[in-house]
């Protein structure tokens, strides 16, 4: 699979690069008319400018991909070279430092990200079987008569969630994502949170409905628009119906969290007053701790430890957040 991922990541330079190029072009355009105001010249001129920066860190990001880390080449191939003429003063590294740089050069490379785009028509994901998800178990599967079996904890996953995802993926009903991380250790599932919890739009009943209408009134066009647009309204109503269902009516929790780790959390109800609602409740989240700058390297022991301690606990106040909001039976989130 590793092909497949540097034949994305190529395509994916190339359409952004392709998309610079064009944006360029507009921009020459439109300062080649003469009737230009200064102001709108010199924002042209800075659009300008900003488009070839952009053009050239595309073009240097499709050309130069290095497996291993750029930094960790450059630093292994001078420590092989030696130093230079010049620098007298430095010794050549000696064959231990040498090879610690080649391992962690090659411990690098090892490093893979695998994904797995879910399709919908072949039981959730094209090389993973979900079947046995409540026992701990995805199954892989790279090709034909080759079966990989990952194993994992379900002690802290919800296990009516794996149920849902391992029916849902066998009748053809949902598409899951899956995403490997070889060096982590750990696969993560990518799923429609809608389709599980049973307020997902419902698109082939919502088909069905304007086929009829198309056949029924297919020499009235404009009324074959507007009935196809209330199918739509009707079939949207009835989902938000759904999902209102056993919620305060109009109850929203907002929350914000800011750069320096501290989140806002508030519980409002629609009033008849100036400000046009009542406070239910507040909270307030704590989390500079973790979000202090160390001045480390991202590749330091201690910042990916802070960084996995930041991504847990914002985790863990999200999902508070939600049994909050479920706990004063919220309408809306935002």
């Amino acid at each position: 699979m590793l092909v497949q991922d540097v034949e994305a990541s190529l395509n994916a330079a190339e359409a952004q690069y392709n998309e610079f190029v064009e944006r360029l072009e507009d921009i020459d355009k439109e300062l080649s008319d003469n009737s230009l105001s200064i102001k709108k010249h010199i924002k042209l001129q800075n659009k300008k400018y900003r488009t070839k920066q952009y053009l050239k860190r595309s073009k240097d990001g499709r050309m130069n991909i290095v497996f291993g880390g750029v930094n960790n080449l450059r630093a292994l191939t001078k420590a092989c070279n030696g130093p230079k003429k010049k620098d007298k003063d430095k010794k050549k590294k000696s064959k231990e430092e040498i090879k610690k740089l080649r391992d962690t050069y090659r411990k690098k490379r090892a490093v893979i990200s695998m994904y797995y785009r879910g399709d919908c028509n072949k039981h959730g994901n094209r090389y993973f079987f979900f079947d046995e998800l409540e026992r701990g178990v995805l199954i892989f599967q790279p090709y034909k008569g080759k079966r990989i079996r990952i194993k994992f904890d379900t002690r802290r996953v919800d296990s009516e969630l794996l149920s849902a995802l391992s029916k849902l993926s066998s009748a053809n009903q949902m598409p899951i994502t899956v995403r490997i991380n070889t060096s982590e250790k750990y696969f993560s599932l990518s799923y429609d949170q809608n389709a599980v919890s049973g307020y997902r739009f419902d698109k082939k009943a919502y088909k069905a409905a304007t086929k009829e209408i198309s056949k029924q009134y297919k020499d009235n066009k404009e009324e074959c628009s507007r009935l196809c647009k209330q199918a739509k309204k009707e079939a949207f109503d009835n989902m938000y119906a759904k999902m209102s269902q056993d919620k305060v009516s109009g109850r929203t929790m907002g929350w914000d969290i800011n750069s320096n780790g501290t989140i806002g959390v508030a519980i409002l109800d629609p009033a008849n007053n100036e400000q046009g609602f009542k406070v239910v409740d507040t909270y307030y989240v704590d989390m500079t701790e973790h979000y202090k700058k160390l001045g480390l390297s991202s590749d330091d022991k201690r910042q990916k430890k802070q960084n996995r301690k930041r991504l847990y606990e914002l985790y863990a106040v999200i999902n508070w957040l939600f049994n909050i909001a479920k706990h004063y039976k919220c309408q809306n989130f935002v």
